[in-house]
């Protein structure tokens, strides 16, 4: 279904050191370029207010508007940096068991959500979301809610994704159900080989 492309590391280390023994990575993916958007939009609205204090310095020699207008454009250049690195470094990792979301540049954060716990998932793509190709994906479980994930946002190819995790879903799922009781659902003896890695 996925060609395999390899999962790029994520910061310091690699994704493989946040997942349980036995564990497989189906799909590693970052959230769509346009959760860039509003952090583009206050770069560029202080850019053009950067360049019109540079240009009033020129009337308003005592106010010293060019290195304020400098100051500004420099801090919403760095501004933009720090969200476009957080954004290349925030990763949701797809396993045979869990969702997790691994986020973070100085303090690093993972939440995730067992497979075995979703009982029902769906997907939202706004007018602009079908326009640009992407959307959220909903995974509900029973009872409270999971700290951590309970929403992918704005990922890209999301019927694809809820495809994905329905399959997996029911897969997890079903071993439980079909596994007697007091047994584990899942064998070493049973490892098909590794699935496929593949980052978006």
């Amino acid at each position: 279904m996925y060609p395999g492309r390899r999962a790029a590391p994520l910061g310091p280390g690699s994704i493989e050191k946040y997942l349980a023994r036995g564990e497989r990575i189906v799909l590693v993916l970052r959230r769509h370029t346009v959760v860039l958007e509003p952090a583009v939009g206050l770069w560029l609205l202080i850019l053009c207010v950067g360049a019109g204090a540079g240009l009033l310095s020129g009337k308003l020699r005592g106010w010293h508007l060019g290195a304020i207008g400098g100051w500004l454009v420099l801090g919403g250049a760095g501004f933009l940096a720090w969200k476009a690195w957080a954004w290349w470094i925030a990763r949701y990792v797809i396993t045979d068991q869990r969702v997790l979301l691994v986020e973070g540049v100085l303090n690093r954060r993972v939440r995730a959500i067992p497979l075995s716990k979703v009982t029902h998932t769906d997907f939202r793509r706004t007018l602009f979301g079908r326009m640009l190709g992407y959307g959220n994906l909903s995974l509900d479980s029973p009872g409270a809610a999971v700290a951590g994930l309970s929403e992918l946002t704005s990922i890209p190819r999301p019927d694809e994704i809820y495809r994905l995790v329905m399959s997996l879903v029911a897969g997890v799922n079903g071993e439980e159900e079909s596994a007697p009781r007091g047994s584990s659902a899942r064998r070493d003896g049973d490892d098909t080989g590794p699935l496929p890695r593949v980052i978006l």
